[in-house]
């Protein structure tokens, strides 16, 4: 074994190990419990940055975690084909001032070329990563698969009269010469300027001041609006005045959208310019005037003074603020201004007709139906471990249990009906929750808790559970018959429905079951799954949401708020909840056309006349059709992600019976709006579920002292630089730890340098154990510090598997690096020299590296494979040991604070005879100065004074110390 680890001859070997394994491939017919994440698809337009660097570490640690304790994990790889910002990089790699100078398929072809290029790159970028992912489900949100997707869910939206095209106001961008959505526009504030105008009535001498900051617009000026609570209003309501330059006369009208206390209070209304006066016009039944162009420059039309055509709008404006008898003046003003979020260009408001979504339009879908499952509370016979029967009741602490139980579902759940097993201890749980939420309970036999026969009333034998007593004594109802109750059972709940949510209250081994039957197991894994609850408190146990058959009426809105607000989608960290309901409720329809070539076509087709004749997946339209010529939002393709690439629309796909809905997505809370809640919104529409359970949100990366990274500030960090100096695991770790969930993710060399220490002290760790020589007998601890270990291990790795299930890994990472660094090195290691436990130490550090590799994953494989273990780590059981010995941690720890005592004073010692040693020096020094007569002579007496006392001083504390 090499004396230094070297992460850059080891990390790709491990990396082409693992993928030659086959073990990342998720198999859709197993019959684990599954746990998928799809990953967020990488943009095809550039490289890699640490913001996707923590995304795949955080992806990675999950999936190797849900791996280890038993689950049936797919991480499914892809990338997005990035409509906008993909042509923008292509027309400028090509010399391109628009797309129109070349044929649309062969830009096309160039936009393929460079988007192949730049995928390869991406894919070996997060291979070097070492993120577990199952390269044969790659998929593109661009390739035939995903447009099939994106054809059927618009065709559906389309006869549901969810999709439209009209004339409405909408954000152009003029750089990237399209149309964007609200969210794609970036506000920021701007020094502008406010412009005051004379508006002359007609005939008349005198004028409205009017204040704009945009005066090229004025020439679609079709009204000026008055506050009716304005003093002004009566008398001047129905005159005209005149559009500055034109003459063009106008009315003025009343509206309360005038701000009384802005400007003049006096507002120019151009409906085709601005969407504020687009919602007055269409109140007032205004006329829509267009004078700027799509290219940005002002139209050529009637409206606009011939001067001033062709102007771009920049140049027009510093024409109109010239001195006129219109204009009167200009002052400084901060405003927020619309900027596109890829060309950086300012966005202009203007009337086109597009595709919008509509979000509040009411249509008719099959109603979710939840279903909450609990376990009863506790009773005499659980807490003393003996097998129950039908009779046995609640004892006092069980009924808190209930009364617990209630209280958490009157806050977070909406009870509106309550199902039981006929059993006592069951039925009185929810007799007590029913009076609680006022509703009268169910009892059904087919969640009865298990028949186990003669063993019922008998104590639990050590390392038994009551199924293998009965399995053992031939007693009671057989696993199939346990299985096929439950299965009945939870095909006629699955028909249930109820304006709330359905709560089951049932027994720790039929909701074991229930588990394997909604997951489509069988009835052999039902003792395994029984097993893995022993533990399982009383009280909620988890839910599940089903479609029903019973219809309801709803907008996309809802189903979007409703999949957060229900709890079947959680956001982590909480707070993101509040903004994602902001949203919710400012939620305008979707413009989702745009005037793009790269990116999935629309599926609408016209005849000659350019009516509607075709809508959907059409394979071979007729000759005389014309497909319309706008490309989809590429959020629109991205929203299908999660189950486009299950294998929807074909819901009986394997893949997506298997693996859909996913569990966790988890990316950046900047991308929220764009493409979190778009995903739940089509999810929720298209399959009626949720597209995952939980949403993690990853903070920015910022430098080191919290400044965001970029080029021009020179704080930039290429994550496949670090790697190479430092290692995958030391960069995984040094993004991962030491920061809450969505807060910034402060990073810097530093940091990662000493997570590569701690890398290094695992080797170390390794050598040492490697050097010792096991007698391959049972491994069992033997002195106090194999017994405070051992039991320091359980301990510690019970506390990061309950980290790990509920995404705590920044806290899961701190208790593995201070127990490998602290506990295991500096401590057991030290001792274990002395007393040799070569057996247990060697067992000890392979359930450490078990331990560590969900969150250093190559590092933990290199030492696994020295350790002349031939299977991959991954493949093996997460820790999980119920060694406990308190008094060995206490003896220990006591023992721990001796040596700490003593090394203490030993330094105290130190420092006392160092000091001393100095203040001889000093008292020897001062004397020989006071001897000196040149210096009483020469010296102030101030100074002579001075070092007496000094030397008096040093004396004193001399004899303190000796």
């Amino acid at each position: 074994m090499e004396k230094n680890y070297d992460h850059n001859a080891s990390e790709n070997k491990i990396s082409a190990s693992w993928e030659a394994s086959g073990a990342m491939k998720a198999d859709n017919k197993s019959k684990k419990k599954k746990f998928t994440i799809s990953l967020p698809p990488p943009n095809v337009t550039g490289e890699l940055h640490l913001g996707h660097a923590a995304m795949l570490a955080i992806e990675d640690i999950m999936i190797r975690f849900k791996k280890m304790t038993g689950h049936e994990v797919l991480w499914l790889p892809g990338t997005d084909h990035a409509a906008i910002a993909t042509e923008n990089v292509v027309l400028k790699h090509l010399g391109l001032k628009s797309r129109e100078e070349m044929q649309r398929n062969e830009f096309l072809k160039e936009c393929r070329k460079f988007a192949t290029a730049k995928h390869d790159r991406i894919v070996h970028q997060i291979k070097k990563m070492g993120a577990w992912l199952d390269w044969s489900r790659e998929a593109y949100t661009f390739d035939e698969p995903r447009n099939q997707a994106v054809n059927t869910i618009f065709k559906r939206l389309y006869d549901d009269g969810l999709i439209s095209r009209g004339h409405r106001m909408i954000n152009w961008s003029v750089g990237a010469q399209s149309v964007l959505s609200d969210e794609e526009v970036v506000y920021k504030e701007v020094k502008g300027a406010l412009y005051h105008y004379k508006y002359f009535f007609v005939d008349s001498e005198e004028f409205l001041e009017v204040v704009t900051t945009r005066p090229e617009t004025m020439f679609g000026d079709t009204a000026v609006a008055l506050n009716p609570h304005d003093p002004r209003a009566k008398k001047l309501h129905g005159k005209k005045v005149k559009v500055p330059f034109s003459g063009r006369e106008i009315p003025i009208i009343l509206d309360d959208h005038v701000d009384l206390e802005f400007g003049t209070a006096t507002l120019k209304v151009t409906p085709a310019h601005d969407p504020n006066d687009f919602e007055i016009g269409e109140k007032h039944n205004l006329e829509k005037i267009q004078v700027i162009g799509f290219d940005g420059h002002m139209e050529t039309n009637d409206h606009v003074p011939k001067k001033f055509q062709k102007l771009s709008s920049e140049e027009c404006r510093k024409l109109l603020t010239k001195p006129s008898e219109w204009f009167i003046k200009k002052e400084e003003h901060l405003h927020n201004v619309g900027f596109c979020y890829r060309s950086h260009t300012v966005v202009e408001p203007m009337i086109s007709p597009q595709w919008f979504i509509l979000v509040d339009k009411e249509f008719e879908t099959n109603k979710p139906q939840r279903f909450l499952f609990a376990r009863h509370g506790e009773t005499t016979s659980t807490k003393n471990r003996v097998v129950q029967g039908e009779s046995d009741p609640l004892n006092i602490k069980g009924k808190a249990d209930a009364k617990k139980l209630a209280e958490f579902l009157s806050r977070n759940k909406n009870v509106t009906r309550i199902i039981s097993s006929e059993h006592k201890r069951a039925k009185q749980t929810a007799e007590i929750i029913g009076r609680s939420l006022g509703i009268k309970i169910e009892t059904w036999k087919e969640f009865n808790g298990a028949d186990l026969g003669s063993v019922v009333g008998k104590k639990i034998l050590p390392n038994k559970i009551s199924f293998d007593m009965a399995i053992e004594a031939k007693t009671g109802e057989t696993m199939k018959q346990i299985f096929d109750r439950v299965k009945k059972g939870w095909e006629k709940l699955k028909k249930e429905t109820s304006e709330g949510d359905i709560l089951v209250i049932s027994h720790r081994s039929i909701l074991s079951t229930l588990e394997i039957v909604r997951s489509g197991g069988d009835k052999n894994q039902v003792l395994e799954q029984r097993r893995q609850h022993e533990s399982a408190s009383f009280g909620y146990w988890g839910e599940t949401t089903e479609i029903s058959d019973k219809k309801e009426k709803t907008t996309l809105k809802k189903l979007t708020a409703e999949a957060v607000r229900s709890g079947d989608v959680k956001i982590i960290p909480k707070q993101f909840e509040k903004v994602y309901f902001h949203w919710i409720d400012n939620l305008r329809d979707w413009c989702i056309s745009r005037q793009i070539w790269w990116g999935h076509r629309i599926p609408v087709w016209y005849d000659k006349e350019k009516n509607i004749t075709a809508v959907g997946d059409i394979k071979t339209p007729h000759k005389d059709w014309t497909q319309d010529k706008d490309t989809l939002d590429t959020w629109f393709s991205s929203a299908l992600w999660p189950f486009s690439t299950l294998g929807w629309p074909d819901e009986k796909a394997e893949d997506f019976q298997k693996f859909f809905p996913t569990d966790v997505l988890e990316t950046g809370h900047d991308i929220l709006f764009f493409w979190v809640a778009r995903m739940i919104m089509f999810s929720k529409y298209a399959t009626g579920k949720p597209p995952f359970h939980t949403v993690y949100l990853h903070g920015l990366v910022t430098d080191e002292h919290g400044k965001k990274m970029s080029k021009s500030a020179g704080n930039g960090i290429d994550p496949l630089e670090v790697v190479e100096k430092f290692g995958a695991d030391a960069v995984r770790l040094s993004l991962v730890v030491g920061t809450a969930t969505g807060q910034p993710i402060p990073l810097g060399a530093s940091k990662i340098s000493g997570y590569r220490n701690f890398v290094n002290k695992l080797w170390n760790a390794g050598r040492f154990v490697k050097m010792q020589t096991p007698t391959s007998k049972k491994p069992e601890p033997k002195s106090l510090a194999d017994k405070w270990i051992a039991s320091r291990f359980t301990k510690i790795s019970k506390e990061i598997k309950n980290h790990l299930d509920k995404y705590e890994i920044s806290m899961a990472g701190d208790k593995i690096y201070h127990f490998v660094w602290d506990d295991f090195c500096d401590w057991y290691i030290e001792e274990s020299k002395k007393e040799p436990n070569p057996d247990f130490l060697y067992y000890l550090f392979n359930e450490i590296l078990k331990l560590a590799h969900p969150l250093c994953p190559f590092i933990t494989e290199k030492l696994w494979q020295e350790l002349g273990n031939k299977d991959i780590l991954i493949g093996e059981s997460f820790p999980e040991t119920n060694y406990v010995d308190k008094k060995a941690e206490d003896l220990f720890e006591k023992f721990q604070k001796e040596v700490i005592e003593t090394r203490k004073a030993k330094t105290d010692k130190t420092a006392i005879e160092k000091e001393i040693k100095q203040l001889k020096k000093d008292i020897s020094a001062l004397e020989i100065r006071l001897k000196n007569k040149g210096y009483l002579k020469k010296a102030p007496a101030k100074l002579v004074e001075q070092t007496k006392k000094e030397l008096k001083e040093s004396k004193e504390k001399l004899q303190k110390l000796s």
